[in-house]
């Protein structure tokens, strides 16, 4: 037996549309701070870090916007030894440089020391490459905008 209740005893609060994101959350494994995603759990937003993380068996698309002199930096952790990373990049507004590279280096990078790049591809707008990891780790992935006052729009795909 059901009763149907009248609709006026409905509330907006219990409604909950379809399409309303679902947040998750986990620890992060750099600074134990809290990990949030919306994405289903390929990128994840860290807020203590003030970083992107992205967690092995990845498979990431995004579409994000890069403002002139400026840079955006994702972290992909706990990525095996020996692992193909597929990486297809797309840039409307003009090249950008790329570079994959350990976080030491990323740190040195932002205060322009020297540094080791795992990978340095630059002056791409569309570029398609594969990178093997060599050890297990954790690995900086750089869209650098620095060298141009244009804002740049970078679609990426990254698979592992």
């Amino acid at each position: 037996m059901s009763i149907a209740l009248p609709k006026a005893e409905v509330r907006a609060e219990q409604v909950v549309p379809k399409t309303q994101p679902i947040t998750t959350y986990k620890k992060c494994p750099k600074c134990d701070g809290l990990l949030e995603t919306t994405t289903g759990g390929d990128v994840w937003w860290c807020k203590t870090c003030n970083k992107y993380l992205a967690l092995f068996s990845l498979n990431v698309e995004k579409d994000t916007t890069i403002a002139g002199k400026e840079y955006d930096c994702y972290e992909i952790i706990d990525i095996g030894s020996n692992t193909m990373v597929s990486i297809d990049l797309n840039v409307d507004g003009g090249p950008i440089n790329f570079y994959i590279m350990t976080p030491e280096n990323f740190e040195s990078w932002k205060h322009g020391r020297d540094v080791s790049y795992l990978m340095r591809q630059e002056k791409i707008e569309q570029k398609s490459f594969q990178w093997l990891t060599e050890k297990e780790g954790i690995y900086c992935i750089v869209f650098d905008n620095t060298r141009s006052n244009q804002t740049k729009k970078v679609s990426f795909k990254i698979r592992c």
